[in-house]
């Protein structure tokens, strides 16, 4: 095998025509596997997520982290003390723990957020497969990086992406 070529024939050291037959083919297994490795990471790439529908994603998660936030804010004040709610330091930790636990728990067991569903996209590893706990819990926790959101202004994925080993694709095309 010859990644420019393709097949090669042992006898004639010439791209396989398959007009007669070869006995002596055998498959070199390190090659197809890397070939295969190839096809499937010019796969994803090709159904990769653009850049507006992650733009979309993030405004859409956005308004809905807000909503969140604000209803626990809420919550919190009828039964915590009112004097706590007006530390700043508190309403950061409660704005930091949500979006930690939204983005953790949607990513990890559905590999969509609310508005990765209104897009049609989802998070894949490397692979196309399901991510790990351990790759989703990174590529949250990379987001809290501050200026992560610029990270796509010179790549069409950003730091959350590679720091996690992750690509968002369209769920729609997704084949396994």
């Amino acid at each position: 095998m010859d990644l420019t070529k393709g097949l090669i024939c042992n006898l004639t050291n010439e791209k396989a025509d398959f007009t007669e037959s070869c006995e002596d083919y055998s498959v070199n297994e390190a090659i197809s596997s890397q070939v295969e490795q190839q096809e499937l990471e010019t796969k994803l790439l090709n159904n990769t997520a653009s850049k507006e529908k992650r733009f979309l994603n993030f405004i859409i998660d956005y308004i809905v982290r807000f909503i969140l936030i604000t209803v626990i804010n809420i919550l919190l004040m009828f039964i915590l003390v009112n004097s706590l709610l007006q530390n700043q330091l508190f309403v950061y930790l409660v704005a930091y723990v949500t979006t930690t636990l939204y983005y953790l728990l949607f990513e990890f067991y559905t590999g969509k957020t609310i508005g990765k569903l209104i897009t049609k996209t989802i998070v894949v590893d490397e692979n196309g497969n399901k991510p790990s706990f351990n790759s989703i819990l990174w590529r949250t926790l990379s987001r809290l990086i501050p200026f992560d959101g610029l990270s796509f202004l010179g790549s069409s994925s950003g730091w959350h992406d590679n720091l996690s080993k992750t690509l968002v694709i369209n769920s729609s095309k997704k084949s396994n």
